[in-house]
């Protein structure tokens, strides 16, 4: 099966968005179907994802939240992005709500932003969606995040050569970790204990 060619795409319409022509490896130029006018775009969020929005839609394309919003959908759909392995390649998705708008994401969450936050999933396994979503600090967020690549099945805990397991958290640039235990639940275990510990210091509910 040949592989598409770029040039190929030119006339198609993904979304709201058709191709119209190119401006340089990832930059293009497409077409808006509801205003009829031309905007540069990259062409890769385009490709593996379409487009949905266009700034005849909105004004808030200047919006201080608007680089949040659209992070979180490139790492969800975006196969190039470096995140997405840890997003859309785990089965994380936005929920349809806000995926097709950001006015609906700006309803739901601009009320309790605060400077500096930043976007959390409760449930570090579930999806972006108003149920799970919440405003926090970075050292709140380092806390909730998936620990190391590993193959343990238990978020933040590696095999270590000499087989047993061990945990670990980083938080501003400082790294917390567990001792060795012989599974990776004590292991979890103890980390989720730490965390707690973290948490409670910091003041973070």
């Amino acid at each position: 099966m040949c592989r598409e060619k770029r040039e190929d795409l030119i006339g198609k319409t993904k979304g709201i968005y058709t191709l119209v022509g190119f401006v340089n490896t990832k930059r293009a130029i497409f077409k808006c179907e509801i205003c009829k006018k031309e905007y540069e775009c990259n062409f890769y969020h385009w490709k593996y994802r379409g487009r949905d929005t266009c700034q005849c839609m909105f004004k808030n394309t200047h919006h201080k939240l608007y680089g949040r919003y659209d992070k979180m959908i490139y790492r969800c759909y975006n196969i190039n992005s470096d995140n997405y392995k840890y997003y859309g390649g785990r089965g994380i998705k936005v929920c349809e709500r806000w995926r097709t708008s950001f006015e609906n994401f700006l309803e739901d969450m601009q009320p309790t932003y605060f400077e500096g936050a930043e976007l959390d999933r409760i449930d570090n396994n579930g999806n972006y969606e108003p149920s799970n979503c919440r405003w926090v600090t970075h050292s709140h967020n380092m806390l909730n995040r998936k620990g190391f690549k590993n193959s343990t099945k238990y978020p933040g805990i590696r095999i270590t050569p000499k087989g047993n397991y061990l945990g670990r958290v980083q938080i501003n640039k400082k790294e917390y970790r567990t001792k060795r235990f012989d599974t990776p639940k004590e292991a979890y275990i103890e980390l989720q204990k730490i965390k707690k510990r973290l948490y409670s210091e910091m003041n973070i509910e």
